[in-house]
């Protein structure tokens, strides 16, 4: 994420929907439950960047994650 050419290390992440996909201070994706959800990653200087999860479950895991492209707000 950047503004113009200058970038920033701080990122907040938020889950739409954390009952499916929880995502930690680092980014790092948890998976919930089968369902879809967007994760947003928001830098201090306001740019976004969204993106598209849609976890299926087979067997009692998680066994594909379809991930959209990444979009920039």
């Amino acid at each position: 994420i950047q503004k113009g050419a200058a970038y920033t290390d701080k990122v907040r992440y938020v889950s739409s929907d954390s009952r499916v996909a929880k995502v930690n201070s680092r980014g790092r994706i948890t998976a919930e439950k089968a369902g879809r959800c967007n994760i947003y990653a928001i830098a201090q200087n306001g740019r976004a960047a969204k993106i598209t999860l849609l976890l299926n479950k087979r067997d009692g895991q998680f066994s594909e994650l379809y991930e959209g492209n990444v979009r920039k707000l």
